[in-house]
């Protein structure tokens, strides 16, 4: 698809999401605040990406 960004988010509280994807590389690169709301509550988010040269790079390894 030759696809240059992929963004991911995922909530403050979900550290299994968090760990998998600073594992596949991702970056944080912050938080988004009251991003979604659900269940009569809104929740932070943080903003992950990862960008195809890093992807690549690390393909190398």
């Amino acid at each position: 698809m030759k696809l240059n960004r992929i963004n991911a988010y995922v909530a403050l509280e979900n550290i299994q999401s968090i760990k998998l994807l600073k594992k596949l590389g991702f970056k944080n690169e912050g938080v988004f605040r009251d991003k979604h709301y659900f269940r009569g509550k809104y929740y932070d988010h943080y903003s992950f990406s990862l960008l195809k040269r890093e992807w690549d790079h690390q393909k190398q390894f």
